[in-house]
Parts: structure tokens; C-alpha cells; sequence
């Protein structure tokens, strides 16, 4: 956000909108989303081991699933 994708050079803050309100009509001027998407519930994490049993070594378990 801070890079330029020209130049790849610094950008610097040269204004910041602090009010919600504003912000606001700005985005609906513009045609873009004035509100938040909608949060999906999070999920587990895979399990790296699930389908082996407790006799199986641990060099049965691919390798990209512990690097």
C-alpha cells in the first residue's frame, strides 16, 4: 500500500481519513463497498497426521507436512 507499483518507490500519507461517516460517502461516490464483507466462522487446522494409526513411523508422513 505504501509502494508504488510504477516505481516500486516509498509513498507518503499526505491526508487520512479518520471518520467513518466520511469514509463512508467517499466509497459510495466511487461506486465501491462502504461496509465490511460479512465474517465467515473460522475453521481447525488440518491435522498433519489424521488417517495414520499410532503404529505407523513418523517417516510415513509426507514430508510437506513437516518442514
Amino acid at each position: 500500500m505504501l509502494r508504488c507499483e510504477r516505481c516500486g518507490g516509498r509513498r507518503k500519507l499526505i491526508a487520512l481519513i479518520t471518520q467513518a461517516p466520511v469514509a463512508e460517502k467517499i466509497l459510495v461516490y466511487l461506486g465501491l463497498p462502504a461496509k465490511a464483507p460479512t465474517r465467515w466462522p473460522a475453521r481447525a487446522s488440518p491435522d498433519p497426521v489424521a488417517g495414520f494409526s499410532e503404529d505407523d513411523g513418523i517417516d510415513q508422513i509426507p514430508s510437506i507436512w513437516y518442514s
